[in-house]
C-alpha cells in the first residue's frame, strides 16, 4: 500500500502532513509514494518545516510518542534529515543518529512501565523528550525545549527537572561503579522528587 497526496500542493499549504505521512507509513507498514516522497524532500529542503511553530511541531511529536512503537518512526525522521529541520540552530552539534538507541531505550523503559498497571499517568513525549536530549548540554537541551513552544515558566521547570535527573543518575551510577550497595528506601529518598518521567529516564 501507498500514501499519496491528493494534489502537489499539499505538503506547502500544511507541512505537518510530513509528520503524519510518516507516522501512518511506518504505523500501518505502508509506503510513502514516489512522488509523494519527492514533495517531503523539496518541502523539506525549502524551509517549510522550520517555519512552522514550536506547538504544531510538539502535537505531532506527541502523537508519534503515543504509538505502540515509535521508534521506526523518529529513525525514517532522522533519514529525511528532519531533526536538523525542527532543530535547526543546533547546527551540527549533535548527531541524530546516535539518540536512536536512546529512543530505543526509552521504548523499552515505558513498555515495561505499562505492564505494571499503575494508576499514575505518564506524559510518553516527555520521556522519549528526555531521552532525546540525553547528552546535550543545558543550553542546547533548552533550546530544543524551548523551541517546542513551551512557555518560559515551562521551559525553565523541565530544564531544572532534567538537571536533577542528570545529578541523581551520576550519583547511582558512581554508586554502582564503587560496588556500593544501597537500601531501597534510600533509592526512594534520592528519586522521591523527582517527577515520573524523569525517574524513568534515569
Amino acid at each position: 500500500h501507498s500514501i499519496r497526496v491528493l494534489h502537489n500542493l499539499s505538503f506547502v499549504e500544511d507541512p505537518t502532513r510530513i509528520f503524519r505521512a510518516i507516522r501512518f507509513e511506518q504505523k500501518f507498514s505502508f509506503t510513502i509514494g514516489r512522488q509523494t516522497l519527492h514533495l517531503i524532500q523539496n518541502a523539506i529542503k525549502i524551509g517549510f518545516v522550520r517555519r512552522l511553530s514550536g506547538f504544531r511541531i510538539l502535537h505531532e511529536l506527541q502523537l508519534i510518542c503515543a504509538e505502540s512503537d515509535p521508534v521506526p518512526i523518529f529513525e525514517r525522521i532522522r533519514g529525511l534529515k528532519l531533526w536538523h529541520e525542527i532543530f535547526p540552530d543546533l547546527k551540527g552539534q549533535f548527531k541524530p543518529e546516535r539518540r536512536i538507541e536512546r529512543l530505543q531505550a526509552a521504548k523499552e523503559v515505558v513498555s515495561w512501565y505499562e505492564l505494571l498497571y499503575l494508576e499514575e499517568k505518564l506524559e510518553l513525549w516527555r520521556v522519549y523528550l528526555l531521552s532525546f536530549l540525553d547528552g546535550m548540554n543545558t543550553t542546547q537541551a533548552r533550546y530544543c525545549v524551548a523551541r517546542l513552544g513551551l512557555d518560559e515558566n515551562a521551559v525553565s521547570r523541565f530544564i531544572t527537572v532534567r538537571q536533577n535527573g542528570i545529578i541523581v543518575a551520576a550519583e547511582l551510577g558512581r554508586l554502582c561503579r564503587k560496588g556500593k550497595t544501597y537500601l531501597n528506601s534510600e533509592l526512594c529518598v534520592r528519586i522521591d522528587e523527582l517527577p515520573l518521567d524523569v525517574i524513568l529516564y534515569i
